[in-house]
């Protein structure tokens, strides 16, 4: 039976990953689903990818830069050159689909309607008049969520909420768009890393004096639990490789924080462990008529969004939730990308768009799809850093982290320009323990068309050992989408 383990000391429960070795008397153990190593991580994109864009005659607008050059098996020479062979390294887990569509028109925003659907698959509400625009709003719950009721730990008398963190200001035209607890009920993000790492180590209940040594890194939650710790590991029937993981869990908490206090610069670290958060400024949205607070360069947001990844490297470990979602820059992400090799920094919902502006007209921005792809490549990586992560913890059993799970690197949209609902790109690291296809690249078209993603998202949640014969408005199909699923 797989175990649920905990350390404790000076205010702090330290979960640790799952182990072999330790037998039902332990101290340490109490029951734990057998669902325990698998989990569903969503990261998330806005604005679209630079995929290949046709006109209405069929002629090529913009060619083909994200998807790898021919579907099935994934090969070197198949992702060479294009946005996916950022992930090369982990070709042999990847499942990469394309030929899905949201079904449903949004309500007056592109943006909004895309990030309304991309986890709910369900309708937008058009019966409130205030919820048009950027206040529409979802008619139904989000996958992370479904997944986190029926197989998350316990907290109290109901599971534990899924972990919803957010790299990115929630002002602006747009925020949050992920992640619904059911009918437009949009649950607010975490985002400010120092706290989510607080909460998924248990520090909630710690004084005042061990809160303080943690954040200014003269401590670690690592020495908070020293005694236990030193127990654990000198037990004489804990196998070699369960020391290992404990290893790299602690080595993981301790870098966790170093990252957090030293390698940021001083002024963000310190602004960051008071609970603000640091890279942000005012900007006056010419147009808009109000002043937002935006993330000071793109820099600045995969910093935050590592630190984010970080977190959930941890809480993924050790079982602190089985359905997480991050969301890297807000509704319609308007953080200005200075990129390698191209001269200006544009805001990259101007990229999207290719023009000067976050509407129709505006000047335009001759290199913007190369940009565009550009900052693909930026997301692809930090998809990655995820990746990593989970593929170097290891399971009962030899597997890998990753192996027994679902990494997706979503996107709300499905283009730059056009900001459409079709071809929505999906990327997922990890087999779902098996129930998914690995290393091939799908088309899941059928007749020539695109089809619904409710049937996607419903795969995941059967791979997470759930029975569930629908998923998202009862209007569209159900079932799941036969052409991922593993042999």
């Amino acid at each position: 039976m797989n175990r649920r383990l905990f350390l404790k000391g000076a205010g702090v429960t330290l979960g640790l990953p799952i182990l072999e070795s330790i037998g039902r008397s332990t101290a340490f153990a109490q029951t734990r689903p057998a669902t325990a190593s698998q989990f569903f991580v969503a990261m998330r994109q806005a604005n679209g990818c630079a995929q290949e864009i046709r006109n209405g005659d069929g002629s090529v607008r913009e060619a083909e830069m994200f998807w790898p050059s021919a579907v099935g098996a994934l090969t070197d020479a198949s992702m060479r050159g294009r946005t996916v062979d950022e992930l090369v390294a982990h070709r042999s887990r990847l499942l990469m689909v394309k030929g899905t569509r949201f079904a449903f028109d949004g309500r007056g925003c592109g943006h909004s309607g895309g990030g309304n659907q991309v986890l709910t698959a369900n309708e937008i509400d058009r019966t409130d008049p205030n919820l048009d625009r950027n206040q529409s709003r979802a008619v139904g719950e989000s996958v992370d969520y479904r997944i986190a009721r029926e197989v998350n730990p316990m907290e109290g008398a109901r599971r534990r909420e899924p972990l919803t963190l957010m790299a990115g200001p929630r002002t602006g035209y747009i925020a949050e768009v992920l992640s619904y607890s059911g009918a437009r009920n949009l649950r607010g993000a975490q985002r400010n890393p120092w706290n989510a790492y607080q909460a998924v180590i248990g520090m909630t209940g710690s004084t005042e004096a061990e809160f303080e040594r943690i954040r200014t890194a003269r401590q670690s939650v690592n020495d908070l639990v020293r005694e236990q710790m030193r127990a654990l590991l000198g037990r004489t029937d804990l196998s070699r490789d369960d020391r290992d993981r404990l290893q790299l869990h602690f080595d993981s908490i301790r870098d966790v924080e170093r990252r957090m206090s030293c390698q940021l610069p001083t002024a963000e670290a310190g602004a960051l462990r008071a609970g603000v958060m640091p890279f942000e400024r005012e900007m006056t949205v010419d147009g808009m008529r109000q002043t937002v607070i935006v993330v000071d360069g793109s820099a600045a947001l995969h910093t935050l969004a590592r630190l984010h990844i970080d977190v959930l490297d941890i809480a993924l470990s050790c079982g602190y939730t089985s359905s997480a979602t991050l969301q890297v820059g807000n509704g319609n992400d308007g953080t200005p990308y200075d990129l390698p090799g191209f001269s200006g920094a544009f805001s990259y919902h101007w990229i999207s768009h290719r023009i000067q502006g976050d509407g129709d007209t505006g000047t335009t921005i001759n290199d913007a799809q190369q940009r565009h792809a550009q900052i693909d490549r930026m997301h692809a990586r930090l998809f990655k850093y995820l990746c990593d992560k989970l593929a170097a913890r290891t399971v009962p059993g030899g597997r890998t982290l990753l192996d027994t799970g679902m990494a997706v690197w979503v996107n709300d949209l499905a283009t730059g320009p056009p900001h459409g609902y079709g071809d929505v790109p999906w990327i997922i690291a990890g087999s779902g323990n098996g129930y998914l296809k690995q290393g091939t690249f799908v088309d899941a078209r059928t007749g020539g068309r695109t089809v619904a993603h409710n049937t996607l998202l419903n795969t995941f949640v059967n791979a997470m050992g759930i029975t569930s014969p629908r998923f998202g408005h009862d209007s569209l199909a159900a079932g799941e989408l036969a052409s991922i699923k593993g042999p």
